[in-house]
C-alpha cells in the first residue's frame, strides 16, 4: 500500500482513521452487545480483508 501510495505517512493515517472511525465504534458495540461480539469481530476485519485483496498482500511481483 505504500508502494502504491508512495508514502509511509499516508497509510499509517489511513489506518489510524480506518481504526477510529470503524474498529473503535464495534469494539465499543462488543461489549455493550456480548452475545453477537464474535460477530462483531468478522464484521471488524472486513475492511482490512478488502484492503488485503484490493493491495494483492501476499503475492510476490516480479519485475523484468
Amino acid at each position: 500500500m505504500s508502494r502504491k501510495l508512495k508514502s509511509h505517512i499516508r497509510v499509517d493515517i489511513f489506518i489510524l482513521t480506518l481504526n477510529i472511525i470503524w474498529c473503535l465504534p464495534l469494539a465499543i458495540l462488543s461489549t455493550i452487545y456480548n452475545d453477537v461480539s464474535h460477530i462483531i469481530f468478522i464484521l471488524s476485519l472486513v475492511p482490512y480483508t478488502l484492503i488485503s485483496i484490493f493491495n494483492k498482500t501476499g503475492i510476490e511481483v516480479h519485475k523484468l
